[in-house]
This record gives C-alpha cells, structure tokens and sequence, in this order.
C-alpha cells in the first residue's frame, strides 16, 4: 500500500519538475524560422530541413515544411548551425554559419534549384536577413563584445546603452538597482531582467537583483524591445537576458586578470592641499579562469569558472584627532574647578 502511494507522488514530483524546467528554457534558446521556395518564389511543401549544431552535443533536428513552405525549430540552443533542405525533384541546399542567439528568431529563406538529388550548393549565412517572423526588435551582444568592449563595473548589463533604441538616464530617474537604461523612451522600473531565462528581478525597487561581474563566463547579452513573447511577460519596457557559456564537444576555456590600480594617477587637488607628495598607492587585481568541454562526447558536458578580487592599497585622508589639542586644554581648566574630576 506504501508503494503504491510513494510512486504516484514520485511520478508526480519529477513530471513538475520537468515541466518547469522546459517552461524557463524557452527563454534562453533561440528559434530557427524560414520558408522554403523555388527560383518563381512559389512554395516548396514537405521539404525536409536538417539543423545541426557545428560546435556539437546535440542529435541534428529535422523539420517538414508546412503547405505554404514555411518552417520552424523552437527551443534552439544559442550556438552555429547548419542547414540543409532538401525535396524532391530539388536540389539539396546546404547553409552553413548560421549564428542563433538566445531569446530571438534567427530568420533564414531558402531558395531550391530544379535538380538532381546529389546537386549540393554552399551559402553562407554570415549576412543579417530582414526580420519577418515576429514583430520582435531585438539586439545581441556577443561574446567579443562582452569580453573586449570596456566595462568599468565588470557588468555586462552596462554594455546595453551601446544598442539602438536605448539610452542612459540621469540618476534621479533611474531609481532601480543595477544598471539603469531607458528603452524607446520608456521608464527605467519597467525593464525586465533575465539570466538563462531565470527570473533576476529586484522586487525592492526594481532593476537587477544580481550583477553578475565574471563577464569571461558570459556567452552574450540578448535585448529584446518590442512585440517579444508573452513567456518573458512582466516588464513593460524591455527584456534583457544574460546567457552563460557551456560545454561543447570540443575542451575550451581562459585564464585572464585585469588591473586596476594608481600607476597611471595623478594627484588629486585635494590631496596635494593636505600635503601628500606621491600617489597613494592602489592595487586592484580581478582575476580568474573558464574551462568547459565534454564529459561524454555528444551527451554530457561541463562548464566551471572562478574569479578572484584582490585589493590593497595606502591608507588615504587626514587623520582625525578629537577632541583637539585647544580641546583638551579647555576640558583641564574645566576640571580643574571640581576636585573630584579627572583631567585629560
């Protein structure tokens, strides 16, 4: 009778858990969308369409095209792919760099030649196509950008303002936490913060909850401004989503450090009235390392990264002595009329 109750409650824990999960990956993967035609630009039905994954740990999707010649993968892990489509009395047609970013719609038509079966014809995907999938405005920072394009406070989140449709504020209209921008003109409070599709919200006063700093172990940054899906809901502005990096078939990772520190400083104003003569001394030292790869070729793989902050420096600023030498003097010559008190 026990058994029989545990293994219901089992069934029903690991069916939630499931269901879960796939609800919030949807909003770190990606989608592949297109149609399929012939040269007169009429549709081409039931042609097969094969994504793989160049970089590796996952089975190639196949897809058919529907009546009026359009596809659709979901749920596409961020990474390069290629495409072929074939069909009957066609050409196969291979695509081959086809960059899929998290949280948006990668568009890519094909067009099939009249021919054999064995006609193979290599396009590259590296130039952007028009948008007509979704109504979605969306932008991605890539890993280069993450990693190469100056970042002060190590968040990547910082990096945002850099795309269109999206500026700074002064600080009295930001009022959130983290890194504050406005989107198409709309308030600060209002944008929405994601982090492999988890929720990274402050619930306080808005903004992000973490800022994340290791910007080695980001993958890219996507934004999405307008028209996106109902999944991400919450924020009326825009969706910002920080995609992490993963293990692929193949071992990869870095070892890095950033310095920050006075060897470039001059002395401040401030500090040459108080008589300081030399740049007080300051020493920041951010460093850390990423690895990844695969564990089981094509099934199991593993990403780590650690980072470090080591700071020090010279003591700065004018000691403050209280009370003050003319201080003491008058609390002696106060006590000295109550012969029980103690002089200083």
């Amino acid at each position: 009778m026990t058994t029989g109750k545990v293994r219901p409650a089992l069934f029903l824990l690991a069916s939630t858990f499931l269901i879960t999960q796939i609800t919030y990956a949807q909003t770190a993967t990606g989608t592949i969308a297109g149609s399929v035609v012939d040269a007169t630009g009429g549709a081409i039905a039931n042609a097969e369409v094969t994504a793989t994954n160049t970089a590796g740990g996952q089975p190639p999707r196949k897809v058919k095209t529907s009546s009026n010649g359009s596809y659709r993968f979901e749920n596409v892990s961020p990474s390069i792919y290629d495409l072929s489509v074939t069909a009957p009395n066609f050409g196969t047609k291979n695509v081959t760099g086809l960059n899929v970013t998290a949280s948006t719609v990668t568009s890519q038509n094909i067009t099939l030649e009249v021919g054999g079966v064995q006609q193979v014809v290599e396009v590259s995907a590296g130039t952007a196509q028009i948008q007509i999938d979704s109504g979605e405005l969306s932008q991605t920072l890539s890993t280069m950008e993450v990693e190469k394009l100056p970042i002060a406070s190590l968040n990547p989140i910082d990096l945002v303002p850099t795309q269109p449709g999206i500026s700074t504020v002064a600080s009295r209209d930001n009022f959130t936490n983290g890194s504050g921008f406005s989107a198409d003109g709309l308030r600060p409070r209002a944008n929405n913060f994601l982090i492999d599709g988890f929720d990274n919200n402050d619930y306080g006063i808005s903004g992000q909850a973490l800022q994340p700093q290791n910007i080695e172990a980001v993958k890219e940054v996507s934004v999405l401004r307008n028209s996106y899906a109902p999944e991400y809901g919450r924020g009326g502005s825009s969706v910002t989503n920080v995609i992490y990096k993963n293990g692929t078939n193949q071992f990869h990772g870095s070892a890095y450090e950033r310095y920050t520190g006075s060897s470039f400083d001059a002395l401040t104003a401030q500090e040459q009235n108080s008589g300081i003569t030399s740049v007080p001394r300051l020493v920041d030292n951010t460093f850390g390392f990423t690895i990844g790869g695969p564990v089981i070729k094509n099934k199991l793989f593993i990403f780590g990264d650690g980072q470090w902050d080591h700071t020090n420096g010279d003591e700065t600023g004018n000691p403050l002595i209280v009370p003050t030498a003319q201080g003491v003097a008058s609390l002696n010559a106060i006590a000295g009329a109550f012969p029980n008190a103690r002089s200083w």
